[in-house]
């Protein structure tokens, strides 16, 4: 449930940042959606590493 809350966060940011560019076509939202993708994979594998060790 955090973690669905996290990612809807960081999402919306992200959709922000590209409503907020001044040029449409701006390479900024995608280097910004890379680092998102980037840092959601990093939480789903630091998460599976998490329960990986508790078993």
């Amino acid at each position: 449930m955090f973690f669905s809350k996290i990612v809807t966060a960081l999402t919306l940011l992200a959709l922000l940042s590209f409503a907020t560019a001044d040029d449409p076509k701006d390479c900024e939202f995608q280097n910004n959606l890379d680092d998102l993708i980037n840092m959601i994979l990093s939480l789903v594998t630091g998460l599976i590493d998490l329960i990986t060790s508790a078993i």
